[in-house]
Order: structure tokens, then sequence, then C-alpha cells
């Protein structure tokens, strides 16, 4: 598991974004050490589609699709 600092940094995104894509059900974290924040790896592939689906000018609400199709069949 990732703090929201090392994640926001490898992606190159703000800690705001990821708490963002947090309230849009896109992403979710745990809560550990003082109530930081931080992502499992599942969800941390889960932010590389999303950068992916940013990169290829997919909306959010696209990308929010296709994230629970992901959850739903990993295939």
């Amino acid at each position: 598991m990732k703090s929201i600092k090392v994640i926001a940094k490898e992606y190159g995104l703000t800690t705001r974004t990821l708490r963002y894509y947090e309230e849009l059900g896109i992403l979710s974290s745990h809560r550990v050490d003082k109530g930081i924040r931080h992502f499992s790896k599942r969800e941390e592939a889960k932010l590389k589609l999303i950068v992916r689906g940013k990169t290829y000018g997919f909306s959010l609400e696209e990308i929010k699709e296709m994230v629970l199709l992901f959850d739903n069949d990993r295939s």
C-alpha cells in the first residue's frame, strides 16, 4: 500500500485530484496512521486506467464506467 503523497508524485497528480476521484467513486483508499490515505495495488491499477483514459480524451464519466467494468470483470 502506498500513501496518497507517494501515488500523487508517481503519477504527476495532486493529492486534491486523488481525493476528487474518491469523491466521484472512481477510487477508494484505506485510512491508517492518523487518517492518512493509502492506496492498494488494485486501486493503483484503477488509477493507471484513469490516467490513460484522461490521456486519450475520455471524460471522467466515461472513465468511471470503465473503472466500474474493471471492478465487475477483470478480463
